[in-house]
């Protein structure tokens, strides 16, 4: 009999034991208490809204921001780990600019994320509930500048945004040596840089002239391509196209301009 009552007495301290484990248990997550899901949420939107402008702070700039918002702006973002994790939609709202000489870049972005329940398991660990939260941002980037940002009204989700598209790549124009021939032609040293920027009214090319010795020297290029078209006339009146290393026009050369002929 005392056998039995030992095995009765040990199996009720262990049931006790096991019911003041879980009810401690109850009283530390209860006293920890659980996060509220929709302040999660804002809190993941803020390390998105890092992430993003991380990635559109690498280079020194990233060109035009219709390019930046469809190449460098996630549409899904996942967060957490295995057994708590989270996810967030980004959606490009609008862009404008480029990153440029002194020109400025903005892209506008939708974060949302969605945050489900979390009970841990771990004993003392504090969970959440689920919850959502949405923001929007305004990111302005210069070149060889990181990126800043500031939060913006979100618009209307009846609203459809618009899609980002490839942007033409602009090139030189297919008559460019019959319109600086022309403006050579009736230039002098004094009207020479009027001359040829009356021939190119595209907002993408731009002009370098100089004189050198009596010889009129111009070149036209993209901004912000490798691409260059460089002719001179001489004191006779000769007009040609000198031949130019390429290399140069890459970064950390001269790049298009009147160098290409006179150093």
């Amino acid at each position: 009999m005392h056998g039995g009552r030992r095995v009765v007495l040990t199996s009720v301290c262990l049931m006790a034991t096991v019911v003041a484990c879980v009810l401690g248990a109850v009283a530390v997550r209860g006293q920890l208490g659980d996060r509220d899901g929709d302040a999660v949420a804002r809190d993941n939107v803020e390390e998105v809204a890092q992430d993003v402008g991380a990635d559109l702070g690498q280079g020194p700039g990233f060109g035009w921001a219709e390019d930046a918002a469809r190449d460098r702006i996630p549409r899904e973002y996942a967060g957490g780990n295995s057994v708590d994790p989270w996810t967030a939609e980004l959606t490009p709202l609008g862009w404008a600019g480029r990153t440029w000489g002194s020109e400025q870049a903005t892209v506008d972005v939708r974060i949302s994320v969605r945050v489900g329940e979390f009970v841990p398991a771990a004993v003392g660990a504090q969970g959440h509930s689920a919850g959502q939260a949405t923001r929007c941002y305004r990111f302005r980037r210069e070149l060889h500048r990181p990126p800043t940002r500031r939060e913006i009204d979100c618009p209307d989700r009846s609203v459809t945004p618009p899609v980002p598209r490839p942007s033409p790549v602009p090139r030189l124009p297919d008559d460019i040596r019959n319109r600086l021939e022309s403006a050579l032609r009736a230039a002098t040293p004094e009207i020479l840089q009027a001359s040829v920027l009356s021939v190119i009214p595209e907002p993408y090319l731009f002009a370098d002239t100089a004189v050198e010795q009596g010889t009129l020297v111009a070149a036209v290029g993209v901004r912000g391509e490798p691409l260059c078209f460089l002719l001179v006339k001489t004191p006779d009146g000769e007009v040609h196209a000198p031949a130019y290393d390429p290399k140069a026009l890459r970064p950390g050369g001269p790049g298009c301009s009147t160098k290409l002929f006179t150093r």
